[in-house]
């Protein structure tokens, strides 16, 4: 249970989500009873809460349930200073884009919405009774985990184009990017860019420690002065493929459903508040450098170049899209996006994989008062033993290092 249910779930409500907006005269159900508990674990979400309702509910004398899954805002100021256009994204994917997404393609990997009585609150259904779970975050994705988000991604991606030819004005209403745009509140792209930098000069001061590595400091150093506009126009759109994506695919923002031997059969891609309009490529090297094994980054990330290639063309081919993106044309992409890939390795990974929960508000202090680096606490001497090593010898074999000493 939660230690305070909001007043808004009560039976009327739930009866409304049911029955896609009937109240208790007008429709056959009637809810007899409902359980409400908290959904993650802190460090899993910052933004939303997310409660587990489960509804007991009787339709012509049957006695039925429902798992709910009901998103609401935490109204953390701390969160607002820190993305301003975050929270008027999803609600608009759930009622305008999705309905339309489903028309052109009816088995998108993403969960069941159900009415919300309330328009910034989202009701979806719960993965969990199907059998989905969650990933480990800190442990980070195997290879199978991984194939299955590049193929759902691939799908979901394909899919945006399609709609986008038929409603250009839902797609790009609902693609604020949150993070890595050029209309940023100014007070958002101090914190941002500061975090980006505290980050990077985190690594270069590590790297310095290590003698092999030393070369490459410099190379991180000297990237601080306009890596972040570099990092904000490889974000923008493009002249060869854009389409809509999530723009933070990390392991809490999907599932994965499983068999008897443990195998991963499905996923589904959750948390549509931050979402941009622009190359494909930039939410999978997000997801690549904060949620993928050393071990895919290490071995097979030529793997699931290929496959997400032929199943993103294949699925464009039916369609009838005419768009295509070539293995050739996705590596010089991967390669130009360098900048982008150091800066997520350098700020995003160590705190996303640390068991430790973000205090977001001590941070944005930090970052504001200038009066220490907040990575500090994240590049410690486990993930410098345990990540930092490995993650350092994955930038040099992808050649990020090398691409960043041509300014271009």
């Amino acid at each position: 249970m939660v230690d305070a249910v909001p007043h808004w779930i009560d039976k009327s409500f739930l009866t409304l989500c049911l029955t896609g907006g009937l109240n208790e005269e007008k429709s056959d159900i009637q809810v007899s009873s409902f359980e409400v508990s908290s959904l993650l674990p802190p460090g899993n979400n910052y933004s939303s809460y997310l409660l587990r309702v489960k509804v007991i509910f009787n339709r012509a004398g049957i006695t039925s349930n429902q798992s709910l899954i009901i998103k609401y805002l935490t109204g953390n100021d701390e969160i607002t200073k820190l993305f301003d256009k975050l929270f008027d994204t999803e609600p608009s994917f759930y009622n305008q884009y999705l309905p339309e997404a489903l028309k052109v393609n009816d088995s998108l990997p993403v969960p069941r919405s159900f009415y919300s009585p309330i328009s910034n609150i989202i009701i979806l259904e719960d993965l969990s009774a199907e059998g989905y779970k969650m990933g480990d975050r800190c442990k980070m994705l195997d290879f199978d985990h991984c194939k299955h988000f590049f193929i759902a991604s691939a799908i979901f991606h394909a899919t945006s184009v399609a709609v986008y030819k038929k409603h250009p004005d839902i797609v790009t209403s609902i693609a604020v990017d949150p993070v890595f745009s050029k209309d940023l509140a100014e007070s958002c792209v101090k914190i941002h860019k500061g975090l980006m930098i505290q980050g990077l000069l985190c690594m270069a001061d590590r790297l310095e420690r290590i003698n092999k590595y030393q070369a490459y400091a410099e190379v991180v150093r000297n990237c601080t002065s306009d890596i972040w506009d570099r990092v904000v126009n490889l974000h923008q759109q493009n002249y060869k493929l854009n389409v809509l994506q999530q723009a933070d695919p990390w392991t809490p923002n999907m599932m994965f459903k499983y068999d008897e031997a443990g195998k991963v059969t499905a996923i589904k891609l959750l948390d549509f508040q931050a979402t941009r309009y622009s190359s494909p490529l930039c939410s999978l090297v997000f997801f690549i450098w904060t949620s993928a094994s050393h071990e895919v980054r290490e071995q097979r990330l030529e793997e699931l170049y290929h496959i997400y290639c032929d199943v993103l063309n294949a699925k464009l081919e039916e369609l009838d899209c005419s768009e295509r993106l070539s293995y050739e044309e996705f590596q010089d992409g991967i390669k130009t996006l360098s900048p982008a890939i150091l800066a997520i390795a350098a700020y995003f990974f160590p705190s996303i994989t640390s068991p430790r929960v973000t205090e977001i508000g001590k941070t944005i202090n930090t970052i504001c008062e200038g009066t220490s680096n907040p990575y500090d606490d994240y590049y410690d001497a486990e993930f410098c033993e345990k990540n930092f090593v490995r993650l350092v010898d994955q930038l040099a074999g992808q050649g990020v290092f090398d691409a960043l000493q041509i300014k271009g």
